[in-house]
């Protein structure tokens, strides 16, 4: 990996595609944040989430995939605890144990969610998304509610047997107002506890009236554009609101815990470990307070690139891998989408839309269902 930094590394899309943004800052230490889950190991292992044993050994994993990158440790500092679930470990063993590591064809029928993202930031986008939820390929998509092409065909989303969710947003303004930050600078504010809760709130509320006001009902989901949704302080407000506004009607919430990754190299294993490191397992047990329910592990993560042919390759490794209630993201956009993923979300569009995803799901014994549907994931 030859960029610095956890927000660099979550998406690898260039930071800052606002021209006004600032270039991007420093984020936290992963290993400073290991060091601040040491210190909240008591009243972790009271919640019987994270055994005490477990964070020394998750230090060493994490310093020995670090020095194998090359990467430098980032400066910064953790901040203070928010209902003792500010770090997450990036242990997913609890989600890789109960899967086939090594691929290979399910014996028994999995229903996953494919959802792809972004859907309103531009019509390329949209366009790719609607054609691949017609022909069943999808089987939700996340409404970035603000994003400058939301309210030209959400009729159209609407009426394709998806779910359809609010893509949490406060890394892009799309020249709007309000509290967007790169990500990397996002991340260390919510972590040092500098990101204002009111106006955090208030930005929550906008995006959950705006869906509202396209589709006229609530959410099926809610997620986050760069999984900002799990993030302490955007989370915190996001699960009150959530339960002030829907009560028993909660719409569930897509969970990052890291698939295995099987045949796709370290890297993406890494990558897939540090997003699910920052909120999984805190965003868990915040659904489960509310009721909310999720998905059981998150699929498609890898660096956006490869061509058609390295998205190719991952798909197939993400679908022998799946299990019941697993969700696999995506970024299709027709050809030209003007942005600085364009080439490969076009390649992810002409993947998923060919006769070999067919083939594919038939061979691996999974099935594309929705999450209110077939998918639905009971956690243990």
């Amino acid at each position: 990996m030859q960029e610095h930094g956890i927000g660099r590394l979550i998406d690898r899309e260039p930071q800052c595609r606002d021209k006004e943004k600032p270039s991007c800052g420093h984020v936290p230490d992963l290993f400073a944040l290991a060091e601040s889950e040491t210190k909240m190991t008591p009243e972790r292992h009271e919640e019987r989430d994270q055994p005490a044993d477990h964070v020394a050994r998750e230090r060493r994993e994490a310093q020995i995939l670090h020095t194998a990158h090359g990467d430098q440790p980032v400066g910064g500092r953790s901040g203070a605890t928010d209902d003792h679930e500010e770090t997450e470990l990036m242990d997913q063993r609890k989600h890789d144990g109960r899967t086939r590591e090594g691929g290979g064809k399910n014996t028994e029928r999995q229903c996953i969610v494919v959802c792809a993202d972004d859907f309103g930031m531009n019509r390329e986008v949209d366009g790719a998304i609607l054609a691949l939820a017609a022909q069943g390929r999808l089987s939700a998509a996340s409404v970035l509610t603000l994003g400058p092409s939301a309210a030209e065909r959400p009729g159209e989303l609407a009426a394709l047997p998806i779910d359809i969710g609010v893509h949490l947003n406060f890394t892009e303004s799309f020249g709007c107002e309000g509290l967007y930050l790169p990500l990397g600078q996002l991340i260390k504010q919510a972590y040092t506890r500098r990101l204002p809760a009111a106006v955090v709130r208030a930005q929550i509320v906008a995006q959950l009236d705006a869906f509202e006001t396209l589709f006229g009902r609530a959410p099926d989901y809610i997620d986050g554009h760069q999984h900002v949704h799990q993030l302490p302080i955007i989370r915190r407000e996001l699960i009150a609101e959530m339960a002030r506004r829907y009560g028993a009607a909660m719409p569930w919430l897509r969970c990052t815990a890291a698939g295995p990754q099987s045949g796709l190299g370290v890297g993406a294993w890494f990558k897939a470990r540090v997003i699910a490191g920052l909120g999984s397992n805190a965003l868990g047990r915040a659904a489960r307070r509310v009721h909310s329910a999720r998905n059981r592990r998150l699929l498609g993560v890898y660096d956006f690139t490869g061509g058609e042919a390295g998205y190719r390759h991952a798909v197939r490794h993400w679908l022998q891998d799946a299990r019941q209630g697993d969700l696999m993201m995506c970024h299709p956009a027709l050809p030209d989408s003007p942005d600085a993923m364009a080439a490969q979300r076009a390649a992810e569009f002409a993947v998923l839309g060919s006769t070999e995803m067919a083939a594919w799901l038939a061979e691996s014994g999974v099935a594309i269902a929705r999450l209110t549907g077939a998918a639905r994931y009971t956690p243990d």
